[in-house]
């Protein structure tokens, strides 16, 4: 009754909701702005089934340049080692603020050497 339950699901008095998790669908999202130097990239990027932030996120992806991350039919936010050649790979994510985003350029000119 009332209880929250672990899963896909959570009760509500007796009314059993979706997943309302807002965990962001790699799917489907929206990439805003980006900026690339060397073969790294930052991605400022809307997920609008996130909860958090609004859905907006900064990922600095590594080995790819702008124009390859654009081409991408999924984009995880979260850090994994287990990847296909088809996935960008997140090395840090940054706040979705002016001062991540300007955090997030300071980290990829350190990167690329410049």
């Amino acid at each position: 009754m009332g209880m929250p339950t672990l899963g896909k699901s959570r009760w509500i008095g007796n009314y059993i909701s979706p997943d309302i998790s807002g965990n962001p669908d790699p799917q489907n999202f929206k990439i805003i702005k980006t900026k690339t130097i060397g073969q790294n990239s930052l991605i400022y990027m809307n997920f609008p089934d996130c909860k958090n932030c609004e859905g907006d996120k900064i990922l600095l992806i590594n080995g790819m340049i702008a124009k390859e991350v654009r081409k991408l039919k999924k984009i995880d936010p979260h850090f994994t080692e287990e990847l296909s050649t088809l996935e960008a790979f997140v090395v840090c994510r940054f706040h979705p603020s002016n001062m991540g985003w300007n955090l997030g350029v300071f980290m990829l000119r350190y990167l690329g050497g410049k």
